[in-house]
């Protein structure tokens, strides 16, 4: 009896270890990937009191590994009330990461203005602009998801997969997984 004691305790040790061995410690996924998800949410127009009207499009990522952020660029069509013309410029973006366990997803998080550049734009205009812009990077990219975790992605053999942290490195992002 003690011998099939022991037996039936050493394969639950060893299952429970082996269980481990398919479970994978990390997933990433490319900027690529990033660029096709984010491709899908654009163009973004905006309309503000009537008197701008702002479209962002063709949105750019790239990685910064050295300041743990993406960096977004877009361009931009700003009509304004009193010009004849509609305006382009481009506008630039940094971005944190996180992960959000109920949409299984990778979001934005603090979308932060960098650059704005109007061409034939007065200065105190161009100020404008810049706040509008800059409340319009919130508005729309914070909490925008960039991956969504497949159900089979998240759950490995039956078991359950959570994220711990986030790499941002230069071909795209990995996701490190508890053990």
């Amino acid at each position: 009896m003690r011998q099939i004691l022991a037996l039936i305790m050493s394969l639950m040790l060893i299952a429970g270890c082996t269980s481990n061995l398919f479970k994978p410690n990390q997933f990433s996924f490319t900027t690529a990937e990033m660029q096709k998800n984010l491709d899908k949410k654009f163009p973004i127009e905006k309309k503000y009191l009537g008197i701008i009207d702002l479209t962002l499009l063709n949105p750019k990522i790239a990685t910064r590994p050295d300041t743990r952020r993406l960096a977004l660029q877009f361009d931009t069509r700003v009509y304004m009330l009193g010009y004849n013309r509609v305006l382009d410029s481009s506008i630039s973006i940094t971005t944190s990461l996180f992960y959000d366990v109920a949409k299984q997803s990778v979001i934005l998080k603090e979308p932060r203005l960098e650059k704005i550049g109007v061409v034939g734009m007065p200065s105190g205009q161009a100020e404008s602009l810049n706040q509008i812009a800059a409340m319009l990077v919130s508005e729309q990219l914070e909490g925008a998801s960039i991956y969504h975790f497949t159900e089979n992605e998240t759950r490995i053999l039956g078991m359950s997969l959570a994220p711990e942290s986030l790499e941002i490195t230069d071909a795209g992002v990995t996701v490190h997984i508890q053990k």
